[in-house]
C-alpha cells in the first residue's frame, strides 16, 4: 500500500524487534518501547527512538524492565525504528489514516468513554498484587491493534475501536495484571524453575507454544497466571465469562495452566479472601499442587479431561 522503501524498511524493524525477543509479537514491542514518550505523532516516535538512552530511564524502576542487554539492542533497534517511521510518514500513511481509520476510532472512543465511565478495577487489583496503583488508566484506541490488547508503560493499554465494551473492560483487567510473574522478586524464577520440567506444560511448549506468542515456559507460565487472576478479578466485577469454553478454545486450547492456577484459586478460597498472587503461587506449587498430575487434575476440572488429554504424550 505504501510503497517498497516504506515495506522493506517496516520489515526490517520487524525482524530487529524478533531479536529482541518479540519473535510472536513485534507490534506489541514495538507500542511498548514508543510508550516512553509521545506516541501522537511520527514526529514523537522519530524524537524518542533519537534517544535511546530515554527510553532506558523511562523502562528503569518499572515492571518492564529487561536489563542492561535488552537495551542494549534497542539502541541498536533505534535507527532502523526511526528509518521505518520516516518512510511510512512521506509514503502518505497520515492521509490515509484520517481517511480510513479516524471515523472508526472517533466512534469507538465516543461509545467507550460512555460505556467505561463507572468500571472500576483498581481496587480489586490491590486486593490481590502487591504492588501499586494509580487510580486512573488510560485506554488507547488503535484500527492497528487486533488481536491484542496491549500493555504499554504505566496504567495505559491499547485496544481496537471494533471490541465491545465487555472486551475492552476484560483487557483493562487482564492488561494492568501484567507482569504476573515481577522480575524483582525471587518468587518468580522459583516458580518457573519447579516448572522447567513438568510434562505437560513442555510438550505445551513443544507442540503449539510458540505458534501463539508462548515460545517460553515463563511466557506460557506468566500468561497462565494473568489469565487465572483476570478471571477471578472479571467474575468479582460482573464480566465474567464460560472458563471452560474459552480456555478449551483459545489459542487453541493450550492455556491449561490457567485453567489449573483457575481452579485452586477457587478451591483454597485465595479468589474470596485476596492476599499477594505471586507469594500464594509460588506456596502451591512448592506444595506440589500445580506441578505434575495435579496440575493435570485441576485443569480438568475446569475444562475436562479430554482437553487435556489431547496434550499428554
Amino acid at each position: 500500500m505504501f510503497g517498497k522503501v516504506a515495506m522493506q524498511r517496516t520489515q526490517n524493524l520487524m525482524a530487529a524487534l524478533a531479536g529482541l525477543g518479540a519473535k510472536d509479537t513485534p507490534g506489541a514491542e514495538l507500542a511498548l518501547l514508543a510508550s516512553a514518550g509521545d506516541l501522537s505523532t511520527f514526529s514523537g516516535l522519530r524524537a524518542t527512538f533519537s534517544d535511546p538512552s530515554g527510553i532506558r530511564r523511562a523502562f528503569a524502576g518499572t515492571p518492564f524492565w529487561q536489563g542492561d542487554e535488552y537495551h542494549d539492542k534497542v539502541a541498536r533497534l533505534a535507527p532502523i525504528a526511526i528509518g521505518a517511521f520516516e518512510a511510512i510518514a512521506a509514503a502518505g500513511f497520515e492521509k490515509e489514516w484520517h481517511r480510513l481509520d479516524e471515523p472508526a476510532v472517533s466512534s469507538g472512543i465516543h461509545q467507550l468513554s460512555r460505556d467505561l465511565t463507572d468500571f472500576d478495577p483498581v481496587a480489586e487489583h490491590l486486593r490481590f498484587l502487591r504492588r501499586e496503583f494509580k487510580p486512573a488508566i488510560v485506554v488507547y484506541v488503535s484500527k492497528l491493534s487486533e488481536p491484542h490488547g496491549i500493555r504499554i508503560l504505566g496504567q495505559r493499554f491499547v485496544t481496537s475501536p471494533d471490541y465491545p465494551s465487555e472486551i475492552v473492560k476484560r483487557n483493562a483487567v487482564h492488561e494492568l495484571i501484567h507482569p504476573f510473574l515481577d522480575a524483582g522478586r525471587p518468587e518468580s524464577q522459583r516458580i518457573v524453575f519447579r516448572l522447567n520440567d513438568d510434562p505437560l506444560l513442555r510438550q505445551i511448549l513443544a507442540r503449539a507454544g510458540s505458534g501463539h506468542g508462548y515460545g517460553s515456559l515463563d511466557g506460557l507460565v506468566e500468561e497462565g497466571a494473568t489469565q487465572a487472576l483476570e478471571a477471578v478479578i472479571n467474575r468479582r466485577l460482573g464480566v465474567g465469562r464460560d472458563q471452560r469454553q474459552y480456555w478449551r478454545d483459545q489459542d487453541g486450547g493450550i492455556h491449561l495452566f490457567a485453567a489449573a492456577v483457575f481452579a485452586r484459586m477457587q478451591s483454597t478460597g485465595f479468589a474470596e479472601r485476596g492476599g499477594d498472587a505471586l507469594a500464594w503461587l509460588d506456596q502451591e506449587i512448592d506444595a506440589g499442587a500445580l506441578r505434575g498430575e495435579s496440575l493435570q487434575v485441576a485443569a480438568a476440572g475446569v475444562v475436562g479431561e479430554d482437553a487435556v488429554r489431547r496434550w499428554q504424550r
